[in-house]
């Protein structure tokens, strides 16, 4: 958010898109989100709230699209990025820089949550939908001893493989190469140096 301060949750939005005349809404916050993910509105239409004052390109109000922009590069789903992003915002603050975020691929038939990995600078964390809620598991990078990605030879997808200090070891599977091949790097640059 802007200056650093946080909108409440309550807060209603109304939005002047681009090359119109009549803005639209009210919207909630998480609706901003959501749209923004839908590209339904775009992060240079206006926003307007009662304490703004002024109408101002929504990018200025909400940074949370541009950091869910930079983890959708290699096919990611937007919406389940977007709600990881938010959650890990929520449970560390702002302050958590989140560097990667790699989403589980659905199989043909697929029974289980959709589990995704996010690396922040201090955390490995997995991320999965059960019984309608997002759970985070949450592990200090000190404690990670080895993140590596398994490859399946011929196939699109496969598993990042993390062995904890502990003795644990965590196994995301179904991940599509290109993702593993980010996750293993991110990972392997933030445990060197020193996080």
């Amino acid at each position: 958010m802007d200056d650093d301060a946080e909108l409440p949750e309550y807060q209603i939005f109304s939005i002047l898109r681009q090359g119109e005349e009549e803005p639209i809404g009210p919207y909630s916050q998480n609706q901003i989100v959501r749209l923004l993910n839908e590209e339904v509105i775009r992060p240079f239409d206006l926003v307007y709230y009662e304490d703004l004052g002024t109408w101002k390109p929504i990018r200025d109000v909400f940074e949370i699209h541009e950091g869910i922009s930079n983890f959708v590069d290699e096919g990611q789903d937007k919406l389940v990025v977007g709600e990881v992003f938010r959650a890990v915002q929520q449970l560390f603050g702002a302050q958590e820089e989140v560097y990667y975020i790699a989403i589980q691929e659905k199989g043909p038939i697929h029974l289980g949550p959709i589990t995704a990995v996010a690396l922040t600078a201090s955390r490995l964390l997995i991320a999965s939908h059960r019984a309608g809620k997002l759970e985070m598991e949450a592990h200090l990078w000190p404690g990670v001893a080895n993140a590596r990605l398994i490859r399946k030879p011929g196939q699109p997808l496969g598993a990042f493989h993390v062995d904890l200090h502990s003795g644990t070891s965590l196994q995301v599977e179904r991940i599509p190469q290109v993702q593993l091949e980010r996750l293993e790097q991110v990972a392997n640059d933030i445990r060197t140096a020193g996080h």
